[in-house]
Formats: C-alpha cells, structure tokens, sequence
C-alpha cells in the first residue's frame, strides 16, 4: 500500500517490517527477561536473575538500535546512555562481589553505573507515550525514575518491591500493547528518513523537486 508522506509517497516494505518486528521483539524480550530476573531473584536464584537481567539490558539495546525517531540527536543521546548503562552491568556482572541484582539490592550508589539503562529506556518510554498516546508508556515515564530513585536515596524496602512491582506490570502491558500497532506506525513518516539519508547535494535537489510539486505540502 502507498502511504503520502511529508515529502513523497513511500511504501512498506520487508526490511521496514523486519525491522518493526524486531524492535517489538526486542521490547518483548525485556520485558520477559525483567520479569524472570525479578522472579529468580526472589527465589533466591541470583546467578539465573544476573543472566536474566543482561539479556533484559542486550534485548533493549536491540530495541534502541531499530526503533524509529525523527530526531537523530535524540535517539542517539538514548543509545548512548544504554551504551554507558551497559558497561555499568559489564562491570558489575563481570567484578562485582555477587551476581548482578543481588549486588545492586545491596549496594544501592550501584544505581550511579547501571542507572543509565533505566534512563535510556525512560526515554524510550517518553517518546512511545509522545507519539502513540500509550498510557502505560506515559506512566513508566514516571515510574522508572521514581524506582530508580527510590532505590539510590534508600526508601524502605517494601516501597522499593512496590515500585518494582508496578513498573513490571506497567513493563508488561507496553510490551503487548505494541502488537496492537499496525507496522506502519512503528516505521513513521519513511520520507522524513529517506531524506535524513541523502547527501546535502541531494537533499537540496530533492526538496526542491518536491516544493516544486506540492508534495512538501499535503493538506
């Protein structure tokens, strides 16, 4: 089907599917790998809630690499953050005392090195809630950070498995409610990319065609 963008008519195609499906699937993974670490960590399972939590932290950078923004500052300001979040969890997982989250219960400044995954994914959240009007996206927005937080200035420890606890579920439903989209939602305006993509020569050739044309002025 022919979709009417911004500044030329575009079609879906494989790879933009490919791509939808696994961003989707990455945030999928997360969420499942997130519950399992919570769940395992709670049994007691510390070294299965570690392995749990990393794939958590590599399917959302997965998510972060294929998800679509128009702003490229922006999206690489996210992968950025998940990129120094990560090297956090590395560290951690590979120097740490004890296995990943047990680590972190325990030691609360960890928040200061893997604090920026969690930062990465609230923007993600923000610009899911922004874009869609999701508001299970909008309240992790929120709930992140406040989870975040709470545990690095030291709330009690039934108010840090609360927050937990509302940020899984919040966590889970986002992740469901993305196969409710139709795919080309997840892709956006492709003309605004396929632009973004062009030398500034063609870029020049392009806009002016397309002024040319109207196509830069679809009512």
């Amino acid at each position: 089907m022919v979709r009417r963008g911004q500044y030329c008519d575009w079609r879906l195609d494989a790879r933009d599917a490919l791509e939808v499906w696994a961003y989707r699937g990455g945030l999928v993974t997360c969420a499942t790998a997130c519950v399992g670490a919570a769940a395992a960590h709670e049994m007691g399972r510390f070294q299965d809630a570690e392995t749990a939590a990393v794939l958590a932290d590599a399917a959302l950078g997965v998510s972060l690499t294929l998800v679509h923004v128009y702003v490229k500052p922006i999206k690489d300001t996210m992968r950025a953050l998940w990129a120094v979040g990560s090297l956090g969890v590395a560290w951690i997982a590979l120097f740490g005392d004890a296995p990943l989250t047990e680590y972190v219960c325990a030691h609360r400044e960890s928040m200061l090195a893997v604090g920026w995954t969690f930062a990465a994914f609230t923007g993600l959240a923000f610009k899911e809630g922004m874009c869609y009007g999701k508001a299970e996206a909008g309240a992790l927005f929120f709930a992140v950070p406040i989870m975040c937080l709470s545990h690095l200035f030291g709330a009690s420890e039934d108010a840090r498995a609360m927050g937990l606890a509302v940020n899984l579920a919040l966590l889970s439903v986002f992740a469901a409610r993305k196969f409710t989209q139709e795919i080309h939602a997840d892709v956006g305006d492709k003309s605004v990319f396929m632009l973004q993509a062009m030398s500034e020569p063609e870029r020049e050739v392009f806009l002016a065609e397309a002024r040319a044309s109207g196509r830069d002025v679809w009512d």
